[in-house]
């Protein structure tokens, strides 16, 4: 593959991190509230660990093939018939879950900010910036993450901390809510919310120091995993179990509650603005990464000749869900219930490929 330029480490992993971390802001909070009901924050740190196995795994085939995308190293340890299906699959993981995050954020706006704007031209804005982004590229992505990472940070951080006088934790009761059994059920199924690590894969040629990668990956988790338990209990304490699992925009209501004061009051705006930048960089690397994904899997050189196609491929698709209910249930249901078996068992078919070449190689 050509490359167009490298990132730095600073840089992938502010990326990395946002693409991570945008779930808080849709219907993270909402599901785990409604898959464990008062001890949704416990079943996220279980989820969290998985995310952490799966860096596991990412380091393994990083050291073992250092500087190879995933579909790379899928050929290497399957041949032409591995770089296809591996290449493939992330393809179309990826197209799916940016179509319904795209739709997911513009139901979110039309919902909250434009309430008499069409969804297709709240999607075909979207587009017009994020086409733009994914064109030129990781670096454009990764700059731009960098640039901006510590202000969505910090906002989220504020968010919750202005909201402690509503928080009340006789919500949390009972603290283990459905039983551990259940919690670590639902905390596997959903470390799907830890999918999008996957994009990594696709992210390692590009990175100046390819020794970096685990940490990359080991800190992105972190950050990402610390994020969605602290919103997630924040979002518990604020909200009872009822409320809080029927709640279609749970990062906008946490920001209508803000209330410092007759004149500290109504910031929903400002947070609102965070999570529509936050958005654009999450479409923008889903525009990417599909392209990289087919481009790497049909052998080509190059992925722009790609973005534009994808673009349309991921409007249509966008625009295929009647309604936001029916997104989020589409999200939920399938995306991220399944999304686990991608983040575990791709990289692990990845790298059992690899061990098998070097074994091979050693032998002859």
């Amino acid at each position: 593959m050509m490359h167009t330029g490298y990132i730095g480490t600073k840089e992938a992993r502010a990326l990395l991190t946002i693409v991570l971390s945008t779930s808080v802001s849709l219907t993270l909070p909402q599901d785990m509230v409604f898959q464990a009901g008062t001890a949704g924050w416990l079943a996220m740190i279980v989820s969290l660990a998985v995310g952490l196995a799966a860096w596991g795994m990412f380091s393994r085939i990083a050291k073992r093939a250092p500087g190879k995308s995933l579909v790379e190293v899928a050929e290497e340890g399957w041949g032409a018939a591995g770089r296809w299906t591996v290449g493939s699959v992330l393809g179309l993981y990826f197209l799916l879950i940016t179509a319904l995050v795209l739709r997911a954020f513009v139901e979110l706006v039309i919902g909250t900010i434009l309430p008499n704007t069409p969804a297709v031209v709240v999607m075909f804005l979207f587009m017009s910036v994020t086409v733009y982004m994914a064109y030129y590229g990781l670096e454009t992505l990764s700059r731009l993450s960098q640039l901006i990472g510590w202000t969505l940070l910090i906002g989220l951080v504020l968010l919750l901390v202005m909201d402690w006088r509503e928080m009340d934790f006789a919500y949390l009761y009972p603290p283990l809510g459905p039983g551990w059994g259940r919690l670590v059920e639902v905390g596997v199924v959903k470390a799907s919310y830890f999918s999008e690590l996957l994009l990594l894969g696709l992210m390692i040629p590009s990175i100046r120091t390819v020794t970096d990668v685990g940490r990359i990956a080991w800190n992105a988790v972190w950050v990402s995993g610390l994020l969605m338990v602290m919103m997630v209990l924040g979002y518990s304490l604020s909200f009872p179990p009822p409320a809080g699992a029927d709640n279609p925009f749970p990062f906008y209501q946490m920001a209508r509650l803000v209330y410092l004061g007759r004149f500290v009051q109504r910031l929903e705006a400002v947070f609102d603005l965070l999570w529509v930048i936050a958005a654009a960089v999450y479409i923008g690397a889903g525009i990417w990464g599909t392209a990289q994904s087919f481009a790497q899997s049909w052998g080509l050189p190059v992925f722009r000749p790609l973005v534009f196609p994808v673009a349309l491929l991921i409007y249509g698709l966008a625009a295929l869900p009647a309604d936001y209910p029916q997104t989020a249930a589409l999200t939920n249901d399938y995306l991220r219930t399944w999304g686990w078996v991608m983040l575990l068992g791709l990289p692990a078919v990845v790298w059992w490929g690899a061990v098998r070449s070097n074994r091979r190689q050693r032998e002859g």
